[in-house]
């Protein structure tokens, strides 16, 4: 992957939002503005991710069963964002297993409360599994990024 590419569309997006609210962001402490680097580029991540995983589960749940469709989506989704988060997210150069083991257990976890909620909502709410999922992905996504914060990834 040509992580080039997106670390200088990155300089250029910080580039347009400083100049958009005329912030001089180097006289602002170094530690601010990582967080807020870090949530930034988190939720571009997540978006890219949702993009993925949501796609996945949308086309397969047209033909198989919609959990099974939930879980081949969540391999893939949590494949892919793992890089993305790693390497351009956190910048991590810990080790590869076990972070790759920690993340997937973040994920494993937020997995088991997906099929829950989105059980109840398909089942008891008989809300459609596409717009279910639909509206619990912000709730998910809050979980997910404080679980790779403070131990998947933690400093």
């Amino acid at each position: 992957m040509n992580m080039g590419y997106f670390q200088n569309y990155w300089n250029g997006l910080k580039y347009s939002i400083k100049s958009f609210f005329m912030v001089n962001f180097h006289n602002l402490p170094q530690k601010i503005i990582h967080s807020y680097e870090e949530i930034i580029k988190f939720s571009l991540v997540g978006v890219l991710n949702t993009l993925v995983g949501y796609g996945v589960f949308f086309i397969a749940s047209m033909y198989i069963n919609y959990l099974l469709a939930l879980i081949i989506a969540h391999i893939v989704g949590v494949t892919h964002s793992f890089f993305w988060n790693k390497y351009w997210v956190f910048r991590s150069s810990k080790n590869k297993m076990r972070e790759f083991l920690k993340f997937y257990s973040v994920y494993g976890i937020m997995l088991l409360i997906n099929i829950a909620m989105l059980y109840y909502f398909v089942s008891i709410l008989t809300i459609s599994p596409q717009i279910s999922q639909l509206i619990l992905l912000p709730f998910l996504t809050i979980l997910t990024y404080t679980g790779h914060k403070y131990w998947s990834f933690k400093k």
